[in-house]
């Protein structure tokens, strides 16, 4: 309890620095009229918490309820205050005080990064350690458990050792061989007498092969109980996982629940999987906690989650034109006006890329899905009915995903054009700011994770700003501009990794 005060007061420490930090570099080495850039910023941060606290149960209904009287036209105003009021107000700046440009547009890249994060972190910081938690695992509605296969007779066992000892009473196990061309079915079957012996029913089923969203359709259609858990087949939960999940349902506004993940610690041996994993460690305690106190969680992931039934029924299932599922199946479930909470004690471990190859393959798959289903749903933008939907979870997801991307490829162009040019103070500044507002969200971040070992993660955290971002970056663009000229993007995962 002691260690756990501790990391708290760290925490909130090093929130009120990263808002200072700004404020003090800003008014050091340039000139107090660039704060202007972040009163739109604030007062966006501002007007979403006015609204967190005057949430109440007919808020979290708004979608379904407006169902009725048909949609309200609306534009989000956090995407207003956070990237087009920013945007105009520093090329007014630069025109009316004869400042370069050079200056204005690093100035614009470190405030994007600085709003695009610290946006999330006092949601992130309450919703760790100023929020009631339900500690007692008391509700255990029935679930079916399911795990899509495609060529995962290596991975699959360890997936399935750990259902065998999840601590669960009533459960069933469905898993769905996709048509695979290696021995996942006999490997799959082997475990029946395992799962029997322990009063667990368990059902091995082979189809033709028509993706992961049908495999997950195919058993959800078998499935005998109203939430359904979905496990990727190369994952491994903890033993309290399903109860951790289960719980939510209490409530019967929540409609799915995301687990917690984390990279399997003999899958993190280089630079690159110490990035991918200190990359992970802050999604899941920055981005995933903010989206979960607001039950708008976008993504919840295929590696762990947990889902009612019915609704997935009633939103039309997984649908197959989508190669991330997971993220698309969750935005057509937040449609529907539930929420979509996020639960830290559900942990799934899953392999993380180990060479540069394997990791573009994952993160083009990604990236494209991703920009699929954000496409597909464009229409949460313009209609207010959708909530919190429309105001925080869609329009903070697109900047994160288009935003951010594009900053973080113009400043260093910008940087090395400016120390060309002789000037040198936006570009000390821009390095200040980015790395160490890197450091600190690494360092809150890890503190949160609450695991052992995480802490020499943060030795990379220079390399979340340049480098590894750089990395991530050019990967999106490049997937931008295959959905742009219709290239073919195909199922790629990552090659499989025996434990030594």
């Amino acid at each position: 309890m002691k260690n756990k005060n501790t990391g708290k007061v760290i925490v909130i420490l090093i929130t009120l620095i990263i808002f200072a930090f700004p404020f003090l570099l800003i008014t050091i080495f340039l000139s107090p009229v660039f704060l202007v850039l972040l009163v739109s910023p604030a007062s966006s941060i501002l007007y979403l918490l006015i609204k967190i606290k005057n949430k109440n149960k007919k808020e979290n209904r708004t979608h379904s309820n407006s169902l009725k009287y048909g949609r309200i036209i609306g534009f989000p105003f956090i995407i207003v205050g956070i990237a087009l009021i920013p945007l105009i107000v520093s090329f007014t700046i630069a025109f009316t005080e004869g400042i370069d440009y050079y200056t204005v547009i690093i100035l614009m890249g470190v405030s994007a990064l600085f709003v695009t994060t610290s946006f999330f972190i006092p949601l992130s910081v309450f919703e760790k350690y100023f929020t009631k938690k339900d500690k007692t695992l008391s509700f255990f509605p029935a679930v079916t458990i399911i795990i899509p296969a495609y060529n995962e007779e290596n991975g699959i066992t360890r997936t399935l050792d750990s259902l065998v000892e999840v601590d669960y009473p009533n459960k069933e196990v469905i898993v769905v061989d996709d048509g695979s061309t290696d021995r996942t079915f006999q490997v799959a079957s082997r475990y029946k007498n395992k799962f029997q012996n322990k009063g667990i029913t368990y059902s091995v089923f082979q189809k033709k092969n028509g993706g992961k969203s049908s495999a997950i359709n195919y058993a959800t259609r078998l499935s005998q109980n109203e939430i359904i858990v979905v496990i990727d087949a190369d994952s491994v939960i903890n033993r309290n996982a399903i109860k951790s999940l289960s719980k939510h349902f209490y409530d019967d506004d929540v409609v799915a629940v995301g687990g917690y993940i984390r990279g399997l610690d003999f899958n993190s041996n280089n630079v690159l999987q110490n990035c991918t994993t200190l990359e992970l460690v802050n999604a899941m305690n920055v981005t995933g906690r903010a989206y979960g106190l607001l039950g708008s969680v976008m993504i919840v992931p295929g590696a762990l989650g947990a889902f009612r039934k019915r609704t997935v029924i009633q939103r039309g299932m997984y649908d197959k034109d989508n190669i991330t599922e997971d993220f698309d199946i969750t935005v057509k479930i937040l449609k529907s006006g539930g929420k979509v909470k996020f639960e830290e004690e559900a942990l799934t471990y899953t392999e993380i890329p180990n060479n540069l190859k394997n990791l573009y393959k994952q993160r083009k798959r990604w990236n494209v899905g991703n920009i699929i289903t954000l496409v597909k749903h464009a229409n949460i933008l313009s209609h207010s009915s959708y909530g919190f939907l429309h105001q925080f979870g869609y329009p903070m997801t697109l900047l994160l995903f288009i935003y951010r991307p594009i900053w973080s490829i113009v400043v260093p162009i910008v940087i090395v054009l400016s120390i060309i040019s002789g000037i040198y103070i936006p570009v000390v500044l821009a390095l200040m700011m980015f790395l160490s507002l890197s450091f600190l969200l690494s360092v809150i971040s890890i503190i949160m994770d609450e695991h052992k070992g995480r802490s020499k993660l943060v030795v990379y955290s220079p390399l979340m700003v340049i480098g590894y971002q750089q990395i991530l970056d050019i990967i999106i663009i490049k997937s931008i501009l295959d959905v742009l000229f219709r290239r073919n993007v195909k199922w790629a995962s990552i090659k499989r990794i025996n434990r030594p």
